[in-house]
């Protein structure tokens, strides 16, 4: 647009095309919504451009750059900067950051998640008396972490209008939020629920609904629910709402007094960790669903039945895939688990017969397996099906055995 401004045949433009260029643009943008940027262009003659517009623009970016920078500027500080209420309201008033966003105190967080211990706190802290004389104050104490419950104390004393603890979790989905540990994860739920009992949330409640949602950021997602899965007595999602497995024909239930097994009941859990393995964190995911197959394969394979989506997305498929097996051996709800995943979805009839297939073959093709699989197969009902599959030498060992049993 600004070189429009520059001679006309230089770039081919009439003046009548740039007014009628101009004039549309105005009858878009109106003087009093014109945005800031294009108002000297549209308006060069006029004296009165909306300053409020201009000063709220400032105002918004320099937040935005407050948010980027506070973070590194804090670490600089170190500890010290929450060493009380009065040094961290301090260092907020010095820093401009007495009217924080959201954004900044996720950002501070993220920031205190990642460096818990190691920081040099020497920042600020001015130089060291070689003699110091008898009468001095004793120094502080050498802090070793960040104390966040001050940094929560503080921001509730300065009333922060722009600081909502549910958008602080919203902001949390930032690229430099990674959780790598279990003390990073201590930080981080002391603060939540510090901050949301602070406004009035009850401390047996958590907006969990927030951690479940689809991030932007994967990988920083991931790295929230790795530590969390890790670390169920510092954050467990079975102490939370959540839209339950439904387990009532399993013959043989888990155990309602582990929280670790109870936690894979979340259908919610399951449908998160299908969505981050689906943005390429697939063997990440896996390696979190080692636990789940290990300890509750019955409980897992209910979740992936019973997850609301029109389509078995191949992630979705190849756990299943690879969940058959354990119920084709002597589990104590093999028979429950194939009749309910036979019967629940003609979509996933294809996934079982294959899983069949392939269980057979990596087995070198023992007898023993294959015995089993007939039996299987008479049971669904399902033999004819199976010798459709595509997999050949699976089919004809199959057939002549149900030929000797006169299956057939």
């Amino acid at each position: 647009l600004r070189s429009l401004y520059g001679p006309g045949e230089t770039l081919g433009v009439t003046p009548e095309t740039k007014e009628i260029f101009l004039k549309n643009l105005r009858r878009d943008f109106p003087r009093e919504l014109v945005p800031v940027v294009l108002g000297p262009l549209l308006y060069p003659y006029s004296a009165d451009l909306p300053m409020d517009k201009l000063n709220q623009d400032s105002s918004n970016m320099a937040n935005s750059m407050l948010d980027s920078t506070l973070a590194d500027l804090v670490m600089e500080i170190g500890y010290g900067f929450c060493g009380s209420v009065d040094e961290c309201r301090g260092h907020l008033v010095t820093l401009g950051a007495q009217n924080i966003s959201a954004g900044g105190v996720a950002r501070l967080l993220a920031m205190m998640i990642r460096s818990h211990t190691g920081l040099d706190n020497a920042y600020w802290a001015g130089t060291t008396d070689p003699a110091p004389p008898k009468d001095k104050p004793p120094e502080p104490p050498h802090l070793t972490s960040w104390n966040v419950d001050v940094f929560v104390q503080t921001l509730k004393e300065l009333q922060v209008a722009n600081v909502q603890w549910k958008d602080v979790i919203l902001e949390l989905d930032h690229a430099d939020f990674m959780v790598k540990d279990r003390q990073g994860l201590s930080v981080l739920v002391t603060a939540l629920r510090l901050g949301l009992q602070g406004q009035g949330f009850h401390p047996d409640r958590f907006p969990v609904d927030l951690f479940y949602r689809h991030w932007k950021h994967a990988d920083s997602q991931l790295s929230l629910f790795q530590q969390i899965l890790k670390n169920p007595d510092v954050f467990c999602f079975a102490d939370y709402p959540y839209h339950a497995v439904a387990i009532d024909i399993l013959k043989s239930l888990p155990e309602n007094d582990n929280k670790e097994i109870l936690t894979w009941r979340s259908l919610d859990l399951v449908q998160t960790l299908l969505y981050l393995s689906e943005r390429g964190l697939y063997s990440q995911v896996q390696e979190l669903l080692k636990f789940p197959i290990q300890n509750c394969p019955d409980v897992l394979v209910l979740a992936l039945l019973q997850i609301n989506v029109s389509t078995v997305s191949i992630v979705r498929q190849e756990l299943l895939t690879n969940l058959m097996p354990i119920f084709l051996t002597n589990h104590p709800n093999s028979a429950i688990i194939l009749h309910h995943a036979w019967h629940s979805q003609n979509s996933i009839k294809p996934i079982i017969m294959h899983s069949m297939a392939e269980w057979y073959v990596r087995g070198e093709n023992d007898q023993t397996r294959l015995t089993r699989i007939l039996e299987v197969a008479q049971d669904l009902k399902a033999l004819s099906l199976l010798l459709n599959a595509q997999s050949f030498p699976f089919v004809i060992d199959l057939a002549c055995l149900a030929s000797r049993r006169e299956y057939l």
